[in-house]
């Protein structure tokens, strides 16, 4: 009996070791895979931007080397092909090639539980020339092309594991055709935002139109907002200091990053926030429905701003399709606090709060328009007659630039694909003018190979994600936690505490009777709620600091 049990464990223990030591572990090849010297296999998460355009790329890789006879054979999509599921996939060792995915970083990808599973591209791809539809190469290397990104998801230890896909810009979905019925502009100001929004409310138990949407039960998007409206007020340094606790030189913050959560942006930008959310002024079952219903709602017109990304369009594009002209896409409005802050009545204009949104909303018109600062400032003082400070416009132009669009990892070559040769020459060919004008066409949104290309100028909404990334104050906000901050564990927006728009949902937060829709309090109750929760967090964060429970 000894002896049968110590055979027992002897041949438990070497099936482990074949694991561990030889790193065998059971095959699992996906089905559909095509299996030759010449034909590389592609996989593809079903989401926003489609699902055509990697068709399309295979199709214009296989026609460059038709000579060569290289394939690209393109896998069922599947819409759980994330994170996690990547990497246990390329461990199973499944015999995809390559995937186009979402939510995987390259540090995940080396350090994870399942060893490293994405390929080092940084030789065999980013520093070569793309390849152009013709077989040719550019003239830039893809690294070159790229040089105007932050490329932290695509980055570890020196190394990239991964390619960018889309651009993904943030920022406000709109529906303009209910707009157009109240005589309104698309707002330019956080507070003409909500200026509109009080002007739909007088109307929303009639209408059923409500001024905003959302989803609780999946991507809410508030992201895509929210980054900016937090770098607006701030600048740039302050919020990069938000998510890495180091200060502009690149020192660590140590015992004094709790204070990221102390500035007055971040205050500003709850008040923001908790107005946004009054869950009174929220289309019906915002708290329940889907961000597909939440997107529905948008494009036929009972919700009228939403959260978004430039991907929506694409999403509607079947099953609204006689809507399309109804929406558009904007840039975070700026948040209006910044015109308080360089025009109001501490300054040397001495302007009350309107007169302030009045000429932040004029600066923000003209840039839009991709005017530069100087030919805004002469515009606006002769249509105000007032004399604005050209460094103040410069300002005002460039915050106003900050979008939410760094493009993540996105396109992953396996570390156990076979056929890395073929594998890496059709990255490069997405890489090129012509890969990233096929993805910018077939997914209706823009890519960060092809910058001039529009992907089709009959929609307001592509027109205007266009110009928001061809504007020349353009600045792509990273929202991705790093530096000293990754290196201490703290992942989250907020520090620990609830979600800012956990009261605002519940109902506590709001200026109307929520029964007779009627303004009952003034825009000050979102500000005195957001003072207390930016105290609350502040106080939480620094006993995280003081008691050690955040390691420093």
């Amino acid at each position: 009996m000894r002896n049968k049990f110590f055979k027992m464990i002897a041949a438990v223990l070497a099936v482990l070791m074949s694991f561990s030591v030889f790193g065998c572990v059971p095959d699992s090849k996906d089905p559909g895979i095509v299996d030759n010297e010449y034909t590389i296999n592609v996989k593809l998460r079903k989401a926003g931007y489609g699902v055509t355009y990697v068709d399309e790329l295979g199709k214009a890789f296989e026609a460059a080397y038709a000579e060569e006879g290289y394939k690209v054979n393109v896998l069922a999509p599947r819409e759980d092909l994330l994170s996690s599921n990547v990497y246990r996939d390329i461990y199973s060792n499944s015999g995809v090639d390559i995937y186009f995915t979402s939510d995987v970083t390259a540090r995940e990808a080396v350090t994870g539980e399942y060893g490293q599973v994405f390929a080092d591209i940084t030789e065999s791809v980013y520093n070569q020339k793309a390849i152009k539809a013709d077989g040719t190469e550019e003239d830039k290397t893809v690294a070159e092309k790229l040089s105007i990104y932050t490329l932290d998801g695509c980055y570890y230890n020196d190394k990239y594991y991964g390619l960018p896909l889309a651009e993904s810009v943030g920022g406000l979905a709109v529906n303009t055709k209910v707009l157009d019925e109240y005589d309104l502009e698309v707002p330019r100001t956080t507070n003409e935002m909500f200026k509109a929004a009080d002007i739909i409310m007088q109307d929303a138990l009639e209408t059923d139109t409500f001024p905003f949407t959302f989803s609780l039960s999946g991507n809410n998007y508030a992201s895509t907002t929210l980054m900016p409206w937090l770098a607006q007020y701030g600048g740039i340094e302050e919020y990069n200091s938000f998510w890495s606790f180091q200060n502009p030189d690149g020192s660590n913050m140590t015992t004094d990053c709790y204070k990221v959560w102390g500035t007055e942006s971040w205050e500003k930008v709850l008040e923001v926030v908790y107005h946004y959310f009054d869950s009174v002024m929220e289309a019906y079952n915002s708290a329940s429905q889907t961000f597909s219903e939440a997107q529905n709602q948008i494009m036929r017109g009972t919700a009228v701003f939403m959260s978004n990304g430039d991907w929506m369009l694409n999403e509607e594009y079947v099953r609204n399709s006689k809507y399309l002209n109804d929406v558009t896409f904007v840039n975070a409005p700026l948040i209006s606090a910044l015109g308080v802050k360089l025009f109001g009545a501490t300054t040397s204009y001495g302007f009350d709060d309107e007169k302030c949104d009045l000429v932040l909303s004029s600066i923000v018109k003209y840039c839009d328009q991709g005017k530069l600062a100087a030919e805004i400032k002469t515009i606006i003082d002769d249509e105000l007659s007032i004399n604005l400070n050209v460094g103040d416009v410069t300002t005002v132009c460039e915050r106003r630039g900050y979008v939410r669009s760094n493009p993540g990892l996105g396109i992953a070559l396996s570390e156990r694909s076979t056929k890395k040769d073929i594998a890496t020459l059709f990255l490069r060919f997405c890489a090129s003018q012509d890969g990233g004008r096929i993805f910018a066409e077939q997914s209706r949104s823009m890519s960060p190979y092809a910058r001039n290309v529009n992907a089709n100028q009959n929609y307001a909404w592509t027109n205007s994600v266009y110009n928001i990334l061809n504007n020349p104050y353009v600045v792509n906000l990273d929202s991705s936690v790093r530096g000293y901050r990754l290196s201490m564990g703290v992942n989250t927006l907020t520090p620990g505490l609830a979600d800012p728009y956990s009261t605002s949902l519940q109902g506590k937060v709001t200026k109307y009777n929520p029964a007779t829709l009627k303004i009952v309090a003034t825009d000050e109750v979102y500000a005195t709620v957001a003072k207390k929760t930016a105290k609350d967090m502040y106080d939480y964060a620094k006993e995280q600091v003081e008691t050690n429970k955040w390691k420093v």
